[in-house]
């Protein structure tokens, strides 16, 4: 997610969030049973969000880009590819 107006990349702060985004995603997949189970129940996407944010421990942004995640990455090679992605920018190589 490089900023356009940045030849050189994003920021560590950009690579940073990047992680974040994508461990938080792998613990919603650890997680996805109960998880959606408690999402249905929830009365709001306000409510969702605050939800998601308690059990996994993630801030405001991180819940709400967990929330907007499209079911079809839950097969186990999009999950792969999500950890790849995590692995590699974890090794300096800011594939995010």
């Amino acid at each position: 997610m490089a900023r356009p107006d940045s030849p050189h990349g994003p920021t560590p702060e950009e690579l940073a969030r990047q992680r974040e985004y994508l461990r938080a995603l792998l613990l919603a997949f650890e997680r996805s049973e109960t998880l959606l189970s408690d999402i249905y129940a929830c009365e709001t996407a306000r409510d969702a969000e605050a939800l998601v944010s308690e059990q996994l421990g993630l801030d405001e942004d991180a819940a709400s880009f967990v929330l907007a995640m499209q079911l079809r990455r839950f097969p186990r090679q999009e999950r792969q590819k999500i950890q790849a992605r995590l692995d590699a920018s974890e090794d300096g190589g800011g594939g995010a």
